[in-house]
């Protein structure tokens, strides 16, 4: 955990996953009915491949943008961002 900024009503979350940086923002979005969580990551280059459990088997989730993919292991739907070369 490296902190918190704050932009207007939004609250971004600054940590570290090995060598990669991550910036964190959550938003709920409502559709009808149907309450949306949204998670927005934005990783840096890292040395390995990452891996976030999202959710439970069963729920809905989707992946918007580039540089990761889902899958399902042990009941959880993951999120795999694959490594990027570091560059020193």
């Amino acid at each position: 955990y490296k902190g918190l900024y704050h932009h207007d009503d939004e609250v971004i979350i600054s940590y570290s996953v090995g060598r990669a940086n991550v910036l964190e923002k959550f938003d709920l979005e409502y559709h009808g009915k149907d309450t949306v969580f949204i998670r927005t990551l934005d990783v840096s280059p890292s040395t390995s491949t990452l891996k976030m459990r999202v959710a439970p088997v069963g729920l809905k989730v989707a992946l918007i943008g580039q540089g990761g993919s889902l899958s399902n292991e042990e009941g959880y739907v993951m999120l795999n961002v694959e490594k990027k070369m570091l560059r020193y």
